[in-house]
Protein backbone atom coordinates (compact mmCIF):
# COMPACT_ATOMS: atom_id res chain seq x y z
CA UNK A 1 0.00 0.00 0.00
CA UNK A 2 1.24 3.36 -0.96
CA UNK A 3 1.94 5.85 1.53
CA UNK A 4 1.03 9.78 1.08
CA UNK A 5 1.33 12.34 3.71
CA UNK A 6 1.10 16.20 3.96
CA UNK A 7 3.83 18.66 5.53
CA UNK A 8 3.69 21.94 6.80
CA UNK A 9 5.99 23.98 9.01
CA UNK A 10 4.85 24.49 12.21
CA UNK A 11 3.91 27.94 13.37
CA UNK A 12 7.12 29.41 15.35
CA UNK A 13 8.71 26.41 13.59
CA UNK A 14 12.31 27.60 13.32
CA UNK A 15 14.80 28.17 16.66
CA UNK A 16 18.33 28.40 16.62
CA UNK A 17 20.93 26.44 19.14
CA UNK A 18 23.32 28.29 20.94
CA UNK A 19 27.06 27.41 20.42
CA UNK A 20 28.75 24.94 20.15
CA UNK A 21 26.26 23.97 17.76
CA UNK A 22 25.94 26.64 14.72
CA UNK A 23 22.41 25.18 13.64
CA UNK A 24 18.76 26.16 12.99
CA UNK A 25 16.02 23.76 14.34
CA UNK A 26 12.57 23.69 11.77
CA UNK A 27 9.53 21.90 13.03
CA UNK A 28 7.50 19.72 10.27
CA UNK A 29 4.22 18.90 10.87
CA UNK A 30 3.73 15.47 9.35
CA UNK A 31 -0.03 14.12 8.79
CA UNK A 32 -2.16 12.08 6.56
CA UNK A 33 -4.01 13.89 4.09
CA UNK A 34 -7.41 15.32 5.66
CA UNK A 35 -5.60 15.38 9.08
CA UNK A 36 -6.31 11.60 9.40
CA UNK A 37 -5.83 7.95 7.42
CA UNK A 38 -8.88 7.01 5.37
CA UNK A 39 -10.34 3.65 6.36
CA UNK A 40 -8.12 1.19 6.20
CA UNK A 41 -4.71 3.34 5.66
CA UNK A 42 -2.13 1.42 8.14
CA UNK A 43 0.01 3.14 10.46
CA UNK A 44 3.40 3.92 9.20
CA UNK A 45 7.12 3.80 10.62
CA UNK A 46 9.18 6.61 9.94
CA UNK A 47 12.98 6.51 9.86
CA UNK A 48 14.53 9.42 7.87
CA UNK A 49 13.64 12.39 6.66
CA UNK A 50 14.94 14.14 4.01
CA UNK A 51 15.53 18.11 3.18
CA UNK A 52 17.12 20.31 0.91
CA UNK A 53 16.60 24.21 0.77
CA UNK A 54 17.68 27.08 -1.33
CA UNK A 55 17.97 30.80 -1.38
CA UNK A 56 17.19 32.65 -4.39
CA UNK A 57 18.19 29.76 -6.49
CA UNK A 58 21.57 28.90 -4.17
CA UNK A 59 21.41 26.10 -2.77
CA UNK A 60 22.29 26.77 1.12
CA UNK A 61 21.44 22.98 2.22
CA UNK A 62 21.95 20.39 -0.25
CA UNK A 63 19.87 17.47 0.38
CA UNK A 64 20.31 15.15 3.15
CA UNK A 65 18.59 12.97 5.32
CA UNK A 66 18.61 12.88 9.08
CA UNK A 67 17.43 9.66 11.26
CA UNK A 68 14.53 9.78 12.85
CA UNK A 69 12.49 6.81 14.88
CA UNK A 70 8.53 7.57 14.94
CA UNK A 71 5.59 5.49 14.08
CA UNK A 72 2.10 8.02 12.43
CA UNK A 73 -1.32 6.95 13.24
CA UNK A 74 -2.61 10.51 11.89
CA UNK A 75 -0.23 13.45 12.81
CA UNK A 76 3.14 13.72 13.96
CA UNK A 77 6.12 16.11 13.97
CA UNK A 78 9.88 16.53 13.49
CA UNK A 79 12.26 18.22 13.96
CA UNK A 80 15.07 19.10 11.28
CA UNK A 81 18.57 20.39 12.76
CA UNK A 82 19.96 22.17 9.43
CA UNK A 83 23.94 23.48 10.17
CA UNK A 84 24.87 27.14 9.64
CA UNK A 85 28.64 27.45 8.83
CA UNK A 86 30.22 30.50 8.21
CA UNK A 87 29.99 29.72 4.14
CA UNK A 88 26.18 29.77 4.40
CA UNK A 89 25.84 32.90 6.76
CA UNK A 90 27.91 34.64 4.14
CA UNK A 91 26.30 33.50 1.48
CA UNK A 92 22.54 34.27 2.55
CA UNK A 93 23.58 37.94 3.97
CA UNK A 94 25.25 38.48 0.97
CA UNK A 95 21.97 37.49 -1.51
CA UNK A 96 19.36 38.95 0.64
CA UNK A 97 20.99 42.50 0.95
CA UNK A 98 19.33 43.35 4.40
CA UNK A 99 15.88 42.46 2.87
CA UNK A 100 13.15 40.60 5.00
CA UNK A 101 11.48 38.18 5.21
CA UNK A 102 13.78 35.76 4.32
CA UNK A 103 12.16 32.84 2.47
CA UNK A 104 13.86 29.74 1.15
CA UNK A 105 12.67 27.34 -1.14
CA UNK A 106 12.47 23.64 0.37
CA UNK A 107 11.83 20.09 -0.37
CA UNK A 108 11.04 17.26 1.85
CA UNK A 109 10.90 13.85 1.75
CA UNK A 110 10.24 10.79 4.26
CA UNK A 111 11.20 7.17 4.02
CA UNK A 112 8.95 5.16 5.15
CA UNK A 113 6.92 1.65 5.71
CA UNK A 114 3.27 0.66 6.47
CA UNK A 115 2.73 -1.60 9.53
CA UNK A 116 -0.37 -3.99 8.44
CA UNK A 117 -2.22 -5.27 11.58
CA UNK A 118 -4.17 -8.70 10.55
CA UNK A 119 -6.11 -10.98 13.12
CA UNK A 120 -8.69 -11.00 15.86
CA UNK A 121 -8.76 -9.00 19.05
CA UNK A 122 -5.78 -10.34 21.50
CA UNK A 123 -4.25 -12.09 18.73
CA UNK A 124 -3.09 -8.83 16.44
CA UNK A 125 -0.19 -9.18 14.28
CA UNK A 126 1.83 -6.47 12.77
CA UNK A 127 3.10 -7.05 9.58
CA UNK A 128 6.38 -4.30 8.30
CA UNK A 129 6.26 -3.20 4.90
CA UNK A 130 9.21 -2.80 2.21
CA UNK A 131 10.64 0.83 3.62
CA UNK A 132 10.18 3.10 0.64
CA UNK A 133 10.57 6.63 -0.12
CA UNK A 134 7.09 8.18 -0.20
CA UNK A 135 5.97 11.57 -1.15
CA UNK A 136 7.44 14.40 -2.14
CA UNK A 137 6.33 17.59 -1.41
CA UNK A 138 8.23 21.43 -1.67
CA UNK A 139 7.36 24.50 0.42
CA UNK A 140 8.46 27.79 1.41
CA UNK A 141 10.05 28.17 4.42
CA UNK A 142 9.56 32.11 5.21
CA UNK A 143 11.46 33.70 8.33
CA UNK A 144 11.19 37.38 9.00
CA UNK A 145 13.78 39.86 9.69
CA UNK A 146 13.19 39.59 14.01
CA UNK A 147 13.48 36.22 13.74
CA UNK A 148 16.26 35.81 11.36
CA UNK A 149 18.46 38.36 13.48
CA UNK A 150 17.52 36.46 16.71
CA UNK A 151 19.24 33.40 14.75
CA UNK A 152 22.14 34.88 14.48
CA UNK A 153 22.12 36.93 18.07
CA UNK A 154 21.85 33.02 19.42
CA UNK A 155 24.70 31.30 17.55
CA UNK A 156 27.38 34.87 18.20
CA UNK A 157 27.06 35.95 14.68
CA UNK A 158 26.15 39.01 15.30
CA UNK A 159 28.91 39.56 18.03
CA UNK A 160 31.50 40.58 15.34
CA UNK A 161 30.94 42.40 11.90
CA UNK A 162 32.02 40.19 8.65
CA UNK A 163 35.59 41.16 7.79
CA UNK A 164 36.81 40.21 4.47
CA UNK A 165 40.66 39.04 4.30
CA UNK A 166 42.17 38.28 0.89
CA UNK A 167 44.97 36.55 1.52
CA UNK A 168 46.35 36.98 -2.15
CA UNK A 169 46.69 40.46 -1.21
CA UNK A 170 49.74 40.11 0.39
CA UNK A 171 51.28 37.77 -1.07
CA UNK A 172 51.21 33.84 -1.96
CA UNK A 173 53.60 32.39 0.05
CA UNK A 174 51.80 29.69 2.23
CA UNK A 175 52.56 30.91 5.41
CA UNK A 176 50.46 34.00 5.11
CA UNK A 177 47.79 31.66 4.17
CA UNK A 178 48.07 29.74 7.26
CA UNK A 179 48.57 33.11 9.22
CA UNK A 180 45.70 34.30 8.02
CA UNK A 181 43.80 30.92 8.66
CA UNK A 182 44.82 31.39 12.22
CA UNK A 183 42.44 34.12 12.17
CA UNK A 184 39.84 32.19 10.73
CA UNK A 185 40.67 29.68 14.34
CA UNK A 186 40.60 32.83 16.40
CA UNK A 187 36.98 33.67 15.36
CA UNK A 188 35.77 30.00 15.46
CA UNK A 189 37.10 29.77 18.67
CA UNK A 190 35.14 33.05 20.03
CA UNK A 191 31.89 32.42 18.65
CA UNK A 192 31.93 28.76 19.82
CA UNK A 193 33.08 29.86 23.60
CA UNK A 194 35.82 27.68 23.33
CA UNK A 195 37.93 30.12 25.48
CA UNK A 196 39.11 33.63 25.39
CA UNK A 197 42.75 32.05 25.46
CA UNK A 198 42.41 30.20 22.36
CA UNK A 199 41.30 33.30 20.82
CA UNK A 200 44.33 35.45 21.83
CA UNK A 201 46.48 32.36 20.78
CA UNK A 202 45.42 32.05 17.39
CA UNK A 203 45.50 36.08 17.15
CA UNK A 204 48.94 36.53 18.32
CA UNK A 205 50.25 33.17 15.44
CA UNK A 206 48.40 35.41 13.02
CA UNK A 207 50.33 38.54 13.54
CA UNK A 208 53.43 36.73 14.24
CA UNK A 209 53.20 34.55 11.32
CA UNK A 210 52.48 37.55 8.57
CA UNK A 211 55.42 38.60 10.11
CA UNK A 212 57.87 36.13 9.77
CA UNK A 213 56.88 35.33 6.17
CA UNK A 214 57.96 38.83 5.01
CA UNK A 215 60.85 38.79 6.87
CA UNK A 216 62.26 35.33 6.44
CA UNK A 217 62.05 34.88 10.22
CA UNK A 218 62.83 38.09 11.21
CA UNK A 219 59.99 39.15 13.25
CA UNK A 220 61.43 43.00 13.33
CA UNK A 221 62.40 43.00 9.54
CA UNK A 222 58.89 41.38 8.93
CA UNK A 223 56.66 44.34 10.44
CA UNK A 224 58.95 46.57 8.58
CA UNK A 225 58.13 45.75 5.12
CA UNK A 226 54.81 45.20 6.02
CA UNK A 227 53.93 48.60 7.03
CA UNK A 228 56.23 49.61 4.00
CA UNK A 229 54.10 47.84 1.62
CA UNK A 230 50.82 48.97 2.83
CA UNK A 231 52.11 52.69 3.31
CA UNK A 232 54.50 53.43 0.58
CA UNK A 233 54.30 56.88 0.90
CA UNK A 234 53.50 57.44 4.74
CA UNK A 235 56.43 56.82 6.97
CA UNK A 236 54.15 58.77 9.92
CA UNK A 237 51.20 56.06 9.41
CA UNK A 238 53.76 53.13 9.43
CA UNK A 239 55.16 53.95 12.78
CA UNK A 240 51.34 54.62 14.31
CA UNK A 241 50.00 51.36 12.76
CA UNK A 242 53.14 49.23 13.80
CA UNK A 243 52.79 50.15 17.28
CA UNK A 244 49.28 49.10 17.48
CA UNK A 245 50.40 46.04 15.99
CA UNK A 246 52.83 45.37 18.32
CA UNK A 247 50.59 46.72 21.30
CA UNK A 248 47.67 44.12 20.19
CA UNK A 249 50.40 41.04 19.89
CA UNK A 250 51.84 42.03 22.99
CA UNK A 251 48.37 41.68 25.10
CA UNK A 252 47.86 38.52 22.86
CA UNK A 253 51.09 37.32 24.30
CA UNK A 254 50.40 38.60 27.88
CA UNK A 255 47.33 36.83 27.95
CA UNK A 256 47.87 33.60 26.95
CA UNK A 257 50.99 33.34 29.61
CA UNK A 258 50.99 32.48 33.21
CA UNK A 259 52.08 35.22 34.80
CA UNK A 260 52.22 36.28 38.82
CA UNK A 261 49.37 36.92 40.02
CA UNK A 262 47.66 35.43 37.36
CA UNK A 263 45.84 37.36 34.77
CA UNK A 264 42.57 36.24 33.64
CA UNK A 265 41.06 37.32 29.98
CA UNK A 266 37.60 38.38 29.57
CA UNK A 267 35.51 37.25 26.29
CA UNK A 268 34.72 40.60 25.99
CA UNK A 269 38.95 41.42 25.93
CA UNK A 270 39.41 38.44 23.61
CA UNK A 271 36.96 39.77 20.98
CA UNK A 272 38.62 43.74 21.31
CA UNK A 273 41.83 41.61 20.82
CA UNK A 274 40.04 39.87 17.71
CA UNK A 275 38.25 42.51 16.20
CA UNK A 276 41.36 44.67 16.41
CA UNK A 277 43.48 42.04 14.76
CA UNK A 278 40.83 41.42 12.10
CA UNK A 279 40.50 45.14 11.37
CA UNK A 280 44.31 45.67 11.22
CA UNK A 281 44.37 42.70 8.59
CA UNK A 282 41.30 43.88 6.21
CA UNK A 283 43.42 47.38 6.48
CA UNK A 284 46.61 45.52 5.36
CA UNK A 285 44.87 43.30 2.32
CA UNK A 286 43.03 46.23 1.33
CA UNK A 287 46.04 48.81 1.20
CA UNK A 288 47.86 46.11 -0.35
CA UNK A 289 45.43 45.21 -2.96
CA UNK A 290 44.78 49.03 -4.05
CA UNK A 291 48.83 49.34 -4.52
CA UNK A 292 48.74 46.45 -6.47
CA UNK A 293 46.07 47.93 -9.05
Amino acid sequence: MALYFTFRFAEDSVAASAPPAWCIDVRTDIAYPEGGPAEGWPEAEIDAIQFEGSFRGITIWPAFWQPTNAVIRSTASFTIRLPLTREQIETIERLRAGSAPLQFKTKINLRARAILSTGNPGQTVYLAQRTNIVNSQEMILTVDRDKWAGILKTIGWAEIEIFEVEPGALGDDPAIQDAIGRLRQAEHAFRTRSGPDEVLVHCFKALEGIAKAKGAGDLVAGFKVLMEETFPKDEGKRTLVNEVIRKVKDFAHFGRHEEIPPVTVSFDEARFILTTTMGLMQLMTANNRSRRH
